[in-house]
């Protein structure tokens, strides 16, 4: 039986010798192996996969049990299961197999859920807890979303501005930034929001999924249902700060004094907020919804 060795830094495996053979492993950002690479660093394997980690489709030979978030430690021993620490995860059926050893510390009430149900953009390494995006992270999900469509969809556009902008309140410090307490509550925000477009969990996004493909991404009536979608988020996220809905912690209502965000209506009503966002974002000569070169675009937030 051969031997097997692999070289890890920090908890990411980049590389293994398979008896003598060395092979690279190539990950995307979110730690799945896309593709191993020979000491000449020529491609000899290539893989991707469904969300919650079958394997789509495969070029090449070489074993390996690191696949599907492989670079993580995820260890896939066949084709329906992977074991991560602290317990199995079900590919086929996209949940684990056993309840969380910590239970409710784990910050969602079902046991048994995967990744909240967001495996495109979350992560469990541990098995126990998962891994969540910080404001960065968010961002570059938006804007790769906004790339994705090639600048088409003004409402992606905006979302990946905006995102940027909160970011940039809630990481910096120091006179003209938020207080700690409002950038608490920002980040709660930003994240719950982003919670439900990942998951895409509502009929209002699979509303505005199907206004997009109907009328085109680059519509206005596209543009104009994923801002509906985000404001109700919005308000649900407004919820007592703790209570779940679908497994995401809401935030409550802003702190006194509220952030500013500009001339957004914080404190406005559902109606209020998505008819300026349609304002910003959706006609044709609204900047906001214009398309990106970078993945970081300069903040927008108009004053």
């Amino acid at each position: 039986m051969g031997t097997t060795r692999y070289t890890v830094i920090d908890g990411e495996i980049l590389s293994e010798d398979r008896d003598g053979v060395k092979r690279d492993y190539m990950p995307d950002p979110q730690g799945n192996t896309i593709a191993l690479l020979d000491n000449t660093q020529t491609i000899t394997d290539t893989f991707s996969y469904y969300p919650y980690g079958e394997v789509a489709s495969r070029t090449g030979t070489t074993p390996t049990p690191f696949q599907y978030l492989g670079t993580l430690g995820y260890y896939s021993d066949n084709s329906s299961r992977s074991y991560v620490r602290a317990r199995v995860l079900h590919k086929a059926h996209g949940r684990w197999m056993s309840e969380d050893p910590i239970f409710f510390d784990s910050g969602d009430l079902n046991l048994y859920r995967y990744a909240k149900s967001s495996p495109i953009t979350l992560a469990d390494p541990s098995g126990l807890r998962c891994k969540e995006a910080d404001c960065h992270d968010r961002t570059k999900f938006y804007c790769d979303q906004s790339k994705y469509h090639d600048g088409k969809n003004r409402a992606l556009n905006c979302f990946c501005r905006a995102s940027r902008a909160v970011c940039d309140l809630i990481t910096h410090s120091g006179k003209g930034f938020p207080n700690q307490q409002q950038q608490n509550w920002l980040d709660c925000m930003n994240r719950c929001i982003f919670e439900y477009y990942s998951s895409q969990s509502t009929s209002r996004w699979e509303r505005a999924a199907r206004i997009c493909k109907k009328k085109g991404d680059a519509s206005e009536e596209c543009c104009r249902a994923y801002i509906e979608a985000e404001q109700n988020a919005y308000t649900t996220c407004l919820q007592p700060a703790g209570s779940s809905d679908g497994g995401f912690k809401s935030c409550g209502p802003p702190p006194t004094p509220a952030p500013s965000l500009g001339a957004f209506p914080i404190n406005g009503t559902q109606q209020q907020r998505g008819d300026f966002g349609k304002q910003m974002c959706c006609p044709k000569n609204a900047k906001l919804g214009d398309p990106h070169t970078t993945i970081y675009p300069v903040p927008m937030i108009p004053g």
